[in-house]
């Protein structure tokens, strides 16, 4: 159990917030129930997801699981050709 949980403590992802701003997740991109989910956000970007192309999107939010570093970075490569 304590490896399961040091795995997903290790595991990001890439989502957007209900205000459209692209967020980093530590956990995994499941809701156990309305009110329950396996993630928390622990990076905020100032990238809004409707200035990015459906494909941009799709690449984007795909929930792929990495680290933080490189989810963060995933969002950078969009922030410096978007965001003044």
């Amino acid at each position: 159990a304590g490896l399961a949980v040091f795995g997903i403590s290790q595991a990001y992802f890439v989502g957007a917030a209900a205000d459209g701003r692209v967020e980093v997740y530590q956990g995994l991109p499941w809701r156990l129930t309305s009110g329950i989910h396996l993630y928390r956000v622990v990076y905020k970007s100032n990238l809004i997801a409707a200035y990015l192309s459906q494909p941009e999107r799709r690449k984007l939010f795909d929930h792929t699981l990495s680290s933080k570093h490189s989810a963060i970075e995933r969002i950078t490569s969009y922030q410096q050709d978007i965001v003044p």
